[in-house]
């Protein structure tokens, strides 16, 4: 199960870096369905559903930040050496 985070986790980052909010958004959609029917097709709760499908979502834009601040930093540290 923590290898999901860890897929989801760098989607999220490569999100960020390289495609802006309108991808995010598909992205998290894609997820939440695909979470949900995931879940109840190896019959977790419905708790047990809410929550892995919340924590999934959470660490996509958790790292869509993570990833839009290191594209900022790249973006603006390759400026800096176009200025010198």
């Amino acid at each position: 199960m923590t290898w999901i985070f860890l897929v989801v986790g760098a989607a999220g980052a490569l999100i960020g870096i390289l495609f802006r909010g309108s991808t995010l958004l598909a992205a998290s959609c894609v997820i939440a369905i695909a979470s949900i029917a995931t879940a109840q097709l190896l019959g977790f709760s419905g708790q047990r559903t809410f929550l892995t499908t919340l924590y999934l979502v959470l660490t996509l834009q958790g790292t869509y930040l993570v990833g839009l601040f290191l594209a900022a930093l790249l973006h603006r540290s390759a400026a800096s050496r176009h200025l010198r």
